[in-house]
């Protein structure tokens, strides 16, 4: 092939604005168990892809202060199951919706002695999580029991401002671009979500009905 996406130099990372906001969850009917759910910030990192665009020619793509928003944006998605009781065990089981997410960065591209400067966008699909919420017999206060990631969103980028003579080397810097912030992505919805969601539901009363 006339070109290759070379070994990074350091990792992907998003930074998150740290976010503050209300997440209503509901059962049935008009019953909703009402959460606070906190986002943490993450770091922010320098990252580099290497691109070959020919056999002569080579280019680096830079992509720094990467940020993605709206990560508040969550939703139920059908209903909920519960609650149910076990051996006096309270429980819930919801699929929450994450959308719609977008991600971005500034990319620097360098190809010989040209250096362009792009405007980048990454627009993430609709993300599926699972969450069981548990209250205990000692207090029946909310705790996160099970969290999964089921689905997550494609991220389609788009690039702006990319010299025509570089449009078809576009896939290239998206199959990158999906490739490490997908990983990035997937991190934050199962780390810091599942962190952000017993955060959410800690002392918070469980609905019996």
């Amino acid at each position: 092939t006339p070109y290759k996406v070379g070994k990074q130099r350091n990792s992907y990372s998003l930074a998150v604005d740290e976010e503050f906001f209300i997440l209503p969850i509901c059962y049935k009917g008009s019953s909703c168990f009402l959460a606070s759910l906190g986002l943490l910030l993450l770091e922010n990192r320098q990252t580099s892809t290497l691109i070959t665009f020919c056999k002569l020619h080579s280019g680096e793509a830079d992509f720094t202060f990467g940020n993605v928003t709206g990560l508040d944006h969550v939703r139920r998605k059908g209903d909920c199951s519960g609650p149910k009781n076990f051996k006096g065990e309270i429980t819930i089981n919801c699929t929450l919706s994450v959308y719609p997410v977008v991600t971005s960065y500034r990319v620097v591209l360098r190809n010989g002695s040209n250096v362009y400067f792009l405007r980048n966008q990454g627009h993430v699909a609709e993300t599926l999580v699972h969450i069981e919420i548990a209250g205990r017999p000692q207090n029946y206060v909310g705790s996160v029991k099970n969290y999964r990631v089921d689905r997550l969103g494609l991220i389609t980028p788009t690039f702006s401002q990319l010299p025509p003579a570089l449009n078809k080397y576009l896939h290239v810097l998206q199959n990158a671009y999906r490739a490490h912030v997908s990983t990035e992505l997937f991190n934050i919805f199962q780390q810091r979500y599942v962190y952000a969601f017993g955060r959410a539901f800690a002392y918070k009363p469980m609905p019996r009905q």
